[in-house]
């Protein structure tokens, strides 16, 4: 019975340093670097009218550029804003966004 007990303990700790070893291994495929920053920012117009601003900072040549955003408001209301910045030719009617170095490109949604 002890040598039963010690087997089991000994398989569990097997299976966790496995599960341990997987994940220190697959854990730099994982990144998500697409997004560097971001801000929302909202202007008052009246009454309940307000402008909401969303500004992103991004890698360039991604395949999750977004166009368009969707901004819930979290009284399950939400709106759609499309990118205002930079020239339409991937995006039309939408913008592009536009590049700020070699690397990051600057989306502002409205």
């Amino acid at each position: 019975m002890e040598l039963f007990i010690k087997t089991v303990i000994l398989l569990k700790s097997m299976r966790l340093s496995i599960l341990l070893m997987i994940m220190v291994v697959c854990s730099p495929l994982l990144l998500a670097t697409h997004n560097r920053a971001g801000e929302i920012t909202y202007t008052h117009i009246s009454g309940y009218k307000y402008r909401i601003r969303v500004t992103t900072y991004t890698k360039l040549n991604v395949l999750t550029d977004k166009c368009e955003l969707m901004v819930k408001f979290g009284d399950g209301d939400s709106a759609s804003a499309p990118r205002v910045n930079g020239p339409s030719v991937d995006c039309n009617p939408a913008s592009d966004g536009q590049p700020i170095s070699s690397d990051m490109k600057l989306n502002i949604y409205e």
